[in-house]
């Protein structure tokens, strides 16, 4: 069976949906990081950026296989396949920014 178009339409799924979760959860770091001063709160947003950038492109490898082996292991069809693999990335996904959201903002604290 084909598995290289739903691997790649997961990973390019997989890469939107992270990035706009990425965005959510900065927002509420910038909401978090009110208080403090440039000095402070650079390496807070810093330390999130590289979190986020390393999300999107361990979820986007990951959403990939995912859907592989669904396919191929399981014998699923290509859209239960992409659909639950982009479910369980984007779960992931945003537990892990929130987690770079609490680092960040731990970050930032223990500069002040």
């Amino acid at each position: 069976m084909l598995t290289k178009p739903p691997s790649t339409i997961s990973a390019v799924l997989s890469v939107i949906l992270l990035i706009a979760s990425g965005l959510f959860t900065g927002f509420f770091l910038l909401v978090a990081l009110n208080g403090f001063s440039e000095r402070e709160g650079l390496p807070g947003l810093l330390a999130y950026l590289i979190c986020v950038i390393v999300m999107v492109v361990v979820g986007a490898i990951f959403a990939s296989k995912l859907t592989s082996r669904f396919i191929l292991k399981n014998n699923w069809r290509s859209f239960w396949a992409v659909s639950i693999s982009l479910l369980i990335v984007v779960i992931i996904g945003i537990l892990y920014s929130s987690g770079a959201v609490l680092l960040s903002v731990a970050l930032a604290s223990f500069l002040r």
